[in-house]
């Protein structure tokens, strides 16, 4: 069966706008300003496929806090703004944009559909784009960052105690110090659990969600997670991935307690 669509919705960065020069070579250039440390393309990738990372000052602000250096996330937009726009004498990344759909394919699709846009930028950032493309006046509507009622971070991980929020945002990205990480890194042989596995009978993999629901040694403080998340949200933990837990505002509350009460995201117990 011929599918004739009468309205085509297009995201923009990666999918008509090659971005890796404007808003990736700012997010890289932010985490080196703030921890002098150098991330690459394919660790964006990494952060990118995880939930809640749609907003990339959200993103670097995050990641920075997950090397240990918890930023506000306004000090963090600020300097990836001045990053990504650069200044009067300067010009900055956004220069750097490229589009990766030609003019006239767009012109040829407009003219069998409605073509409009839904994208996580804000509405000058789309606009600038725009206006330096002939293809401005094909997209009949466009949904940006301002549109949406929600736009900012959750701010309780980054007003923890500094351990806490590091742990939090390590959890979240992926890269806190679980068995199944560090054996990603070539930092250990195994991956199995050190807190209810030690010998290594079950062979158990200590995943996030291995130590938020499983894990025998720190039960009774699951309990109390996850009684709190219910209550909060009407959804028990079974119907729960961590990595939308962690993404979840309402929960961050219970999963900075539950951080605080348990050494989950260590590599081995203090002392």
């Amino acid at each position: 069966m011929k599918i004739a669509p009468k309205l085509v919705i297009f995201d923009v960065d990666g999918v008509l706008v090659d971005v890796r020069g404007s808003f990736h070579r700012s997010i890289i250039e932010t985490i080196h300003f703030f921890t002098g440390r150098r991330v690459t393309y394919a660790e964006i990738h990494q952060w990118k496929n995880r939930s809640g990372y749609n907003d990339d000052w959200r993103l670097t602000t995050d990641w920075i806090s997950s090397l240990g250096k918890p930023i506000p996330y306004a000090q963090v937009k600020a300097r990836f703004q001045k990053l990504y726009w650069g200044t009067k004498d300067q010009p900055g990344n956004v220069s750097r944009e490229k589009w990766l759909v030609a003019h006239s394919r767009l012109e040829r699709w407009s003219r069998r559909a409605d073509l409009a846009l839904f994208t996580g930028r804000t509405r000058h950032e789309l606009r600038h784009t725009l206006e330096r493309s002939p293809a401005n006046g094909l997209f009949r509507r466009a949904v940006t960052l301002d549109d949406v009622k929600k736009g900012k971070p959750d701010q309780t991980p980054a007003r923890a105690e500094k351990r806490t929020a590091s742990r939090f945002y390590q959890l979240k990205s992926g890269h806190a110090l679980t068995g199944v990480y560090l054996k990603s890194i070539d930092n250990r042989p195994d991956d199995y659990c050190w807190w209810c596995d030690l010998e290594n009978i079950s062979g158990t993999p200590q995943t996030r969600d291995h130590l938020f629901k499983h894990c025998s040694r720190w039960k009774d403080q699951q309990a109390q997670l996850w009684e709190r998340v219910k209550k909060e949200t009407r959804k028990g933990k079974q119907r729960w991935r961590v990595g939308d837990l962690l993404a979840d505002e309402r929960c961050s509350p219970a999963v900075l307690d539950f951080l605080r009460t348990t050494y989950v995201g260590r590599a081995a117990p203090p002392g």
